[in-house]
């Protein structure tokens, strides 16, 4: 009777009292990380590496539809953490002491792995590195560089890492003095290409109302001041031309009102579509300083930049001649008359591996069978 009772105590205790614990722990917050990390996490599952999976914000609602095991993924709230990380969370904001004590105190992880948009991120890396828990940062863009806020956040959180994941050996050089980096490639291309294959893109330009022989020309970027600027530009640009089908995928943060309120000549999606689909769908694709033009690029599709005078933006795909910029309303036009595929040299004028999921994995699975404990 005695044994039963000290069981029960130890059992409710558990229960009451133990911490989550894995082998690797994965935050994710943006969106960008998310689609690049997904794959890399859903392999480590099936090749049985006990992994879970905390998100907030975007990541939330990407983690529902990514086929990925639900009970991988964990919440602040399961944590005991009461502050609302939801998609308002701004890029500087962070968790209090206490709260980051107490996330330490319910969850224990061999390994980190992070994305660098926000400094909450940082927060977490730090605070596995003062544990001895070897921390990785994943840079999900193929730029090192930018006006946008997001750069100097991704700069400060990475440099808190002790490994850096890195997308393509062009951005060595803009990280040439950063100690402990590695190029794993960008897991999302090999998603997207192989996704992009499987969808009726018939059918998806049925749904959009394109005509037979009419080429459909979509229009994805972000949200803010420069985006504003760069939509105006855009919304002049196909004011006179009516020869494509254009239409318009606001960005997930967003319910797409600003671009709605102009009341232009082009589509604007609702939240039915993704953006997988949407891109599928077209066969132009012009963005404004979003990673979904590489995407774009590497799944086949030809892609503009919009980018005014006024900003400045000079990415990968730019400097190796694979997108075109349009900084003035009467270039858009010309500029979609000449705009062609160039997937047969993305990869290798990227100097993006292809292996991508394989090579972040035995990364991650390396460094976790070499610690002792």
């Amino acid at each position: 009777m005695k044994n039963k009772f000290v069981f029960l105590f130890l059992l409710t205790a558990t229960v009451l009292f133990g911490k989550e614990k894995t082998d690797i722990l994965f935050y994710l917050q943006d969106a960008g990380e998310t689609y690049a990390l997904l794959p890399v996490i859903r392999k480590l599952h099936e090749q049985g590496i006990d992994c879970r999976v905390l998100v907030a914000g975007v990541a939330e609602e990407l983690a529902q539809k990514s086929g990925v095991p639900q009970k991988l993924f964990l919440h602040f709230s399961d944590l005991k953490i009461e502050a609302f990380v939801d998609k308002n969370w701004s890029r500087s904001q962070k968790l209090s002491k206490e709260e980051i004590s107490l996330l330490f105190q319910e969850i224990e992880a061999k390994e980190f792995v992070s994305g660098v948009a926000y400094e909450l991120q940082g927060q977490m890396i730090e605070g596995f590195s003062q544990r001895k828990v070897p921390t990785f940062a994943y840079w999900d863009n193929l730029n090192a560089v930018g006006d946008n806020p997001y750069f100097q956040t991704a700069h400060s959180v990475e440099a808190k890492a002790d490994i850096l994941l890195l997308p393509s050996f062009s951005l060595e050089k803009d990280f040439a003095n950063r100690q402990g980096k590695k190029v794993v490639g960008q897991p999302t291309l090999e998603e997207w290409k192989a996704r992009i294959a499987t969808l009726d893109r018939n059918a998806l330009r049925q749904k959009l109302g394109v005509k037979e022989n009419q080429k459909a020309a979509l229009f994805i970027g972000g949200y803010g001041a420069e985006y504003e600027e760069a939509f105006r530009l855009f919304m002049k640009g196909i004011s006179k031309n009516g020869s494509y089908f254009f239409f318009i995928q606001p960005h997930p943060k967003t319910n797409g009102s600003f671009e709605q309120g102009l009341n232009g000549p082009a589509l604007v999606l609702n939240g039915e579509w993704t953006t997988l689909e949407a891109v599928a769908a077209a066969d132009i694709v012009i963005c404004h300083q979003s990673t979904v033009a590489f995407q774009a690029l590497a799944a086949g599709k030809a892609v503009l930049n919009v980018i005014p005078d006024s900003q400045r933006y000079d990415s990968l795909p730019l400097q190796k001649g694979l997108a075109k910029r349009v900084s003035q309303a009467e270039e858009l036009t010309p500029l979609l008359e000449k705009a062609e595929s160039t997937s047969d040299r993305f990869y290798d004028l990227m100097e993006i591996p292809e292996n991508s999921v394989d090579l972040t994995v035995s990364l991650l699975l390396e460094a976790l069978f070499s610690r002792k404990d």
